[in-house]
């Protein structure tokens, strides 16, 4: 007798990880590490977003299938490749390219989802998803904020519940994360030669450890688990941030011996905050 796809998905990863549905926003050096973990890990269904196109500098960071991919939608690229290598998983790369174009259109899939989890680094785009989250009444699971700190030095995850403390509850008004581990007093963007375009100048082991870091958030959570904490934190090798020109940030909420020490995963706090304009006037 021949095996559906449903059959082969249970017999292959599970059943408790194979329904699970998460909507992917980000699928660049980070999103598409942490995508490609988690489809390792099982998790059944996969809808992925990001509006950009893979070009010929993504590509030693990124696992969206290679040159044979330069020109695609990051995500679509992505989507195919994963499909590849794991055919019994349901994984779709979204044709809109924003993910509120993509709530707007399809809030029944935002509704339905099991965790939500973005990558892009983009306070614009994570600032709009932490009110839509809390105030817009259709998502109702966790979303995780992934994050690369400069020169992928540190990496953060933060599991958000639609009640007690939001994402912003942690960052101002314009973007700058308050519990950053490192703070950093030149801009360590690079600009890459010939053009105008600037990068992160990390590679992909540095991106490693943040991706696992996020990627074991958002399975503990798929499998209905409460973290220990709300915040992971990945803390890098602290030398060389420091020869680099990172200074230790005194509002990391990090204690600074760990942070000194370096090379460790650390459960770390993300208090509310009674005057956050996200979600300060709801009851923590």
């Amino acid at each position: 007798k021949q095996k559906t796809a449903y059959e082969i998905r249970l017999s292959l990863v599970g059943s408790e990880m194979c329904i699970r549905d998460r909507i992917i926003i980000g699928c660049g050096s980070l999103g598409s590490s942490v995508a490609s973990l988690l489809a390792k890990a099982g998790v059944g269904t996969m809808a992925l977003i990001d509006p950009d196109n893979l070009s010929w500098d993504n590509v030693a960071r990124h696992e969206n299938g290679g040159l044979a991919e330069i020109g695609r939608r990051k995500n679509q690229a992505l989507a195919a490749d994963l499909s590849r290598r794991f055919p019994h998983l349901a994984i779709e790369g979204s044709a809109v390219s924003e993910w509120r174009q993509n709530y707007d259109a399809h809030p029944e899939r935002w509704s339905a989802a099991d965790l939500i989890l973005t990558t892009t680094g983009s306070w614009a785009s994570d600032s709009q998803l932490n009110v839509v989250h809390r105030h817009g009444g259709v998502i109702t699971c966790p979303v995780i904020y992934g994050f690369l700190e400069a020169h992928a030095a540190a990496g953060q995850a933060i599991t958000v519940e639609t009640t007690g403390p939001c994402y912003q509850c942690g960052v101002n008004l314009v973007g700058y994360i308050h519990r950053a581990a490192f703070e950093w007093a030149t801009s360590p963007l690079k600009q890459a030669p010939a053009c105008g375009a600037f990068y992160q100048p990390y590679g992909a082991a540095d991106i490693a450890p943040t991706a696992r870091l996020i990627a074991n958030a958002a399975v503990a959570r798929l499998l209905g688990g409460q973290p220990a904490s709300p915040r992971a934190v990945w803390i890098g090798d602290t030398a060389q941030a420091i020869r680099l020109g990172a200074a230790l940030n005194s509002t990391s909420g990090v204690p600074e011996a760990e942070v000194r020490a370096g090379n460790r995963q650390l459960a770390c706090d993300w208090p509310a905050l009674s005057t956050c304009p996200a979600c300060g006037s709801q009851p923590q």
